[in-house]
């Protein structure tokens, strides 16, 4: 089957400058800081339990909040053999 001639476009095509206003990435909107914001720390079982709690120490301290998120809904077994409670499972989040 063929597929058919594209239409003529209605007007022109124009060519605009970027829009810093418009930018995700090294725009106006840009997140300078962790304030008021949340940050999923993914950890699986063999995860280092101080470094888990070091990071959501320092997301607090930056004003942030943390959400642990591992694969099973128990949580995650630590390399020390202590389990750490997921706020969240993989699949089933966001709820």
């Amino acid at each position: 089957m063929d597929v058919p001639a594209a239409s003529p476009a209605a007007v022109p095509v124009q060519d605009f400058d970027v829009s810093p206003a418009l930018r995700i990435v090294g725009g106006a909107r840009e997140l300078q800081t962790l304030k008021g914001r949340t940050v999923g720390i993914l950890m699986a079982d063999g995860s280092d339990r101080r470094s888990v709690e070091q990071l959501a120490t320092k997301i607090t301290k930056a004003g942030g909040g943390s959400i642990i998120v591992a694969s099973k809904v128990g949580g995650a077994k630590m390399s020390d053999g202590s389990l750490i409670e997921a706020d969240a499972p993989l699949a089933g989040f966001p709820r």
